[in-house]
């Protein structure tokens, strides 16, 4: 048994060394080898296109949503653009000026006081000095001009006061429709007003309520000339 299995793999051997000098076995294994290689590297290049594409394809994408978003905004600017100047084209560049700084304040009060001093006829009293408050430069609006810049599509400028003010109620609502451009209780802003808006305002009630201190910085805007 030991002697045929010894005379097997002497016939084994043989014959494998047969077709390793056989040229034609050669040939046809270094196919074989040729084809897996070539095979393993399409497959490689075809992994890395596939890959190229989709990383291509997601740029693109992103390009496609930034630029949609550029549009909007810039859609979106020119709307406010052309609404802005259709609002406020040719409107009035001294409107405060105009409407707002001669606003007089307290003026029952200033009636009234002259009506007593008219009675008393007195020179100089609490009421007289009152009196002389009100109708002074102390309690009338003077504004200075705190800042100026020119954007894009209008000239915008700061406004605050030397020093504030004393009003009513009936005051207040009438220098808040000038400012904010609507009617507030019976009075309504004037023609060709601006964009307007408070930056600060500050009211301090004195006492009796009737009566409060007030003091603001106003923003206006207006297009370019």
């Amino acid at each position: 048994m030991l002697t045929k299995q010894r005379m097997f793999l002497k016939e084994q051997i043989k014959e494998l060394k047969t077709k390793l000098m056989s040229p034609n076995w050669l040939m046809s294994e270094k196919m074989v080898f040729l084809g897996a290689l070539y095979s393993g590297m399409l497959i490689f290049l075809f992994t890395i296109y596939a890959a190229s594409l989709w990383q291509n394809r997601e740029a693109m994408k992103a390009s496609l949503v930034t630029l949609e978003l550029k549009g909007k905004s810039f859609s979106k600017r020119e709307e406010k653009k052309a609404l802005f100047l259709q609002n406020y084209k040719g409107s009035d560049t001294e409107y405060l000026e105009h409407h707002v700084k001669p606003l007089y304040f307290l003026q029952k009060d200033t009636d009234l006081l002259e009506r007593l001093l008219s009675e008393t006829h007195t020179e100089y009293t609490p009421i007289e000095k009152r009196h002389s408050f009100l109708k002074s430069e102390q309690n009338s609006l003077s504004f200075v001009k705190l800042t100026e810049k020119a954007e894009r599509d209008y000239l915008e400028m700061t406004w605050g006061l030397l020093h504030p003010v004393e009003i009513s109620y009936e005051d207040l609502q009438h220098l808040l429709a000038l400012v904010e451009g609507k009617k507030i209780g019976c009075f309504t802003p004037e023609e060709r007003r601006p964009e307007l808006f408070f930056k600060k305002f500050t009211l301090t009630p004195k006492e009796g309520g009737a009566v409060f201190l007030v003091d603001f910085e106003i923003v206006q805007r207006e297009p370019h000339a």
